[in-house]
């Protein structure tokens, strides 16, 4: 399956970018210039909330032509949550000089694009806080998917998000030109891979890859009191944590899937009771690790739940 051929429904604001907007820069020789004529590659700088977006902003600035991409994300790494992030004045700074923003939306990364003008920012979902709606065409296996803001998982809004980024940069340089068909195919290949994964029931210790699971045949079985609070960035009551363990000892969990990157008291305190009843844990962070690609990014989660 070809997933540009599935239903578009996720919102994007690409507004037109107008090369006066840029930031000054020093002019650079464009490669094989056209003979007799003088061109110069504008510099175009490329701000993100996070290095996830930041590594899918330097997959597009890798094959553009025409033009020099800098990509600088407020987050890097995986040693900083970003439900909690707290950006400084330096960062905001960098925002709002930089020629595009690229967020998640949904609330997720509020803390960036709420102090910054709508008409440069590129988002996966809509810019409000947990009222969103992202309809996936797979959504029966994962409930509430549409609250959830890690959207960066879904292989269908990153080839959106790409696109716009796309027409952004050739419309700030319009001699640039930039060629995605790699990195959709790439897309693809991650999008067929995930549909091949073999059935099996799973948990989450917070809903960091529904976007995943829905397009698997696996089946979500995280206690819905629980997930509801932790999509909405609640603490689950002591109800909801006692359902969850007695799914973890029923014998019917396969898969436990924890985000090292926001570990808490609780979480681990599940890991430890899944591995003590031989259920399988997969990690899966929220950002790459350091010198990790986006798409590496990708599958390395997917080896890992593979495995």
């Amino acid at each position: 399956m070809n997933i540009r051929s599935l239903p578009l429904a996720l919102v994007l604001a690409t507004s037109t970018l107008v090369a006066t907007a840029c930031s000054p820069s020093t002019p650079t020789q464009v490669l094989n210039p056209t003979p007799g004529a003088t061109l110069i590659a504008k510099e175009i700088s490329i701000v993100t909330s996070t290095s996830v977006w930041g590594e899918i902003a330097r997959e597009v600035g890798k094959v553009a032509t025409g033009v020099q991409v800098h990509v600088t994300p407020i987050i890097s790494g995986t040693n900083q949550d970003p439900h909690t992030f707290e950006p400084t004045a330096k960062d905001l700074a960098q925002a709002h000089e930089a020629d595009i923003v690229v967020v998640g939306g949904g609330g997720y990364d509020a803390w960036l694009y709420k102090n910054i003008k709508e008409d440069k920012i590129i988002h996966a979902l809509p810019l409000e806080d947990h009222d969103h709606e992202h309809k996936h065409s797979d959504e029966s296996n994962v409930p509430g998917i549409a609250n959830n803001e890690h959207i960066w998982f879904d292989p269908l809004a990153v080839e959106q998000v790409a696109s716009a980024l796309a027409t952004a940069i050739t419309d700030i340089s319009p001699h640039a030109t930039v060629d995605l068909d790699g990195f959709l195919k790439s897309l693809d290949d991650i999008h067929e891979r995930l549909h091949r994964l073999p059935t099996r029931s799973i948990a989450q210790t917070e809903p960091i890859a529904d976007y995943l699971i829905a397009y698997t045949p696996m089946q979500e079985i995280t206690p819905a009191h629980y997930r509801s609070a932790t999509l909405s960035e609640r603490e689950p009551t002591a109800a909801d944590v006692a359902k969850f363990l007695e799914v973890i000892m029923s014998g019917e969990l396969d898969i436990l899937i924890h985000n090292p990157q926001t570990s808490t008291d609780l979480t681990r305190r599940l890991v430890d009771v899944a591995l003590d009843c031989g259920v399988k844990v997969v990690e899966v962070y929220e950002t790459p690790a350091e010198g990790e690609t986006y798409l590496e990014f990708l599958t390395h989660t997917i080896d890992r739940l593979s495995a």
